[in-house]
């Protein structure tokens, strides 16, 4: 209705808007106006709602014309429909969500290398060319310094908070590399996010064992990298 009401102000909100939509290119000559010409839209419009008035007028013959042609209950339908998709999803959180921190992990990490194996499979190989320098700004070594040693690190450490604290500081060290890279939007993100997930990781590993229990086999290092070069 606000539209319509405004419409008789379109060649003047036109003319007040040619300095701005002359700075785009390639938009050509457009302008806005009270009629365009185009009589197809008009036409179909006005033939819809016609169309719903004769319906309208109509109400009692078109209702027992429904009746005579119905042949499903689309209600009944519906409610199949959705009984059904209820005992599906009852069935698959009991399948996935069984209380168990490994099947979690597990499916958080296959969810995720199949993402990665798709997009990288999925359509003709990226066309990715950069210009690889040392760095732009001396704060940048610094920081991968950091995130290397964090890095080499990780592995060699017993315990689980320990190590998720150490685990975090790469988060945070990709956050300091988004502000130095003029990102402070990214940057906010990652922190949040990387402490969020610190908070999270320090309340479920305090209720484990602080280290491997005893007796368990050591997986070897170069074992251990590996996992972290594919994930």
């Amino acid at each position: 209705v606000l539209g319509v009401a405004l419409a008789p102000l379109a060649s003047w909100y036109d003319r007040a808007m040619e300095g701005y939509t002359g700075t785009f290119p390639g938009t050509g000559h457009v302008h806005l106006a009270l009629w365009t010409g185009a009589l197809t839209p008009l036409l179909l419009s006005a033939a819809a709602v016609c169309g719903g008035a004769l319906l309208f007028a109509a109400g009692g013959f078109v209702e027992r014309v429904g009746r005579i042609l119905r042949l499903v209950d689309s209600g009944r339908v519906y409610w199949a429909l959705m009984r059904g998709l209820e005992r599906f999803s009852l069935q698959l959180t009991g399948v996935t969500q069984r209380g168990s921190l490994t099947d979690y992990l597990m499916i958080a990490f296959v969810s995720v290398a199949g993402i990665g194996v798709f997009a990288a499979l999925y359509g003709p190989a990226p066309d990715i060319r950069l210009d690889v320098v040392s760095w732009t700004r001396p704060e940048q070594p610094l920081v991968g310094a950091l995130l290397v040693a964090t890095a080499a690190l990780a592995p060699r450490i017993r315990t689980h908070i320990v190590l998720a604290l150490v685990a975090g500081l790469t988060g945070y060290g990709t956050a300091l590399l988004f502000l130095v890279h003029g990102s402070p939007d990214l940057a906010l993100t990652q922190f949040l996010t990387e402490t969020l997930s610190l908070v999270v990781f320090v309340l479920v590993l305090r209720r484990l064992p602080l280290g491997p229990r005893e007796g368990s086999p050591r997986v070897p290092l170069g074992v251990r990298l590996g996992r972290g070069v594919v994930s």
